[in-house]
């Protein structure tokens, strides 16, 4: 039986349920690859869950190996899949049932693509969850169309990097919210106009709103309906739209969504990778066996773009 390193969650609470340890590295199954992992990242899902406060993630499931992100090589593939994903550079974003803060992790095809050519694996595994939940948002809940007026709030975290980029790229005239000290990246990632959440209400600068893209939740949420325009579509990643207000502006399409794992979509970012056109922000890196410490990093706050995270 091969053993893989792996970083294990024994209870919710703290970092200190985090522990590094060899557990047994899994086998695919039909349809299914095994991927030894150059790379994984953090995400908010991540301290959702080892705080215990994520539905999708009881205890039932604890010991846990958790991880969204993905990019690494294919070292195995199940029955029924072509050979010729042996030794493929991939990435992806699994569901919740398996984790990739280990050396190996089982995907489902349908969860993966090719990695994006030009773009280090270490790098490509931070990509995959904050990308797809930026290009759903925009695209498939937000419907997102070229002329359009666009607010992006929290645009300078995982999600909103992306977001932003993608958002000039589709056409859009791009508004974002950061703060004061990532009002310039913002314009670096193309941004026409970016708002310091910390130093000015975005009520201000920003009006008559086409597509709000909520990352933040709460009082800004709330505040949000009074930009967006009348048949206007706020989605959020962060909480459910008020039903009141979306009946009040008849903004048909609101919604909260959580990403779903698509190789089409993944293959999509790929292109724009692979193309130049969409760069992820790397903001600190740490080898697999320090997950505890980019944990709490990102807990800390004031990180721009993703953590990285290295697997030996």
């Amino acid at each position: 039986m091969q053993k893989m390193t792996a970083v294990v969650l024994h209870r919710f609470g703290g970092t200190d349920g985090l522990r590094v340890e060899q557990v047994v590295r899994p086998a695919p199954g039909p349809g299914e690859v095994l991927v030894r992992i150059a790379g994984t990242s953090v995400n908010p899902v991540d301290l959702m869950i080892r705080r215990g406060g994520y539905p999708r993630v009881g205890p039932e499931r604890l010991p846990y190996i958790g991880g969204r992100d993905v990019a690494g090589h294919v070292a195995e593939t199940g029955a029924g899949v072509d050979p010729g994903w042996m030794g493929r550079a991939v990435w992806g974003s699994p569901d919740f049932a398996r984790g990739t803060f280990a050396q190996h992790i089982v995907l489902k095809l349908s969860e993966a693509s090719a990695a994006p050519a030009g773009l280090p694996l270490a790098d490509a595994a931070a990509v995959p969850l904050a990308a797809l939940t930026a290009w759903q948002g925009l695209h498939r809940h937000g419907g997102i169309a070229a002329g359009q007026r666009v607010l992006i709030h929290g645009g300078s975290g995982g999600v909103g990097h992306f977001a932003v980029q993608m958002a000039k790229l589709a056409g859009a005239e791009v508004l974002a919210t950061a703060s004061a000290r990532n009002r310039g990246l913002l314009e670096r990632l193309g941004a026409d106009r970016a708002i310091a959440h910390d130093t000015e209400r975005f009520e201000a600068a920003a009006g008559g709103v086409d597509l709000v893209l909520d990352l933040a939740g709460g009082d800004v949420q709330a505040r949000s309906w009074a930009v967006l325009r009348p048949g206007g579509r706020l989605v959020s990643a962060v909480a459910e739209p008020d039903p009141a207000q979306v009946a009040a502006k008849a903004a048909l399409g609101s919604c909260f969504f959580i990403a779903e794992s698509d190789g089409g979509d993944l293959a999509r970012i790929a292109g724009l990778v692979a193309g130049d056109r969409l760069r992820p922000l790397i903001h600190a890196r740490f080898p697999l066996e320090e997950l505890a410490a980019a944990q709490a990093a990102l807990e800390k706050g004031g990180v721009a773009g993703k953590i990285a995270i290295t697997v030996a």
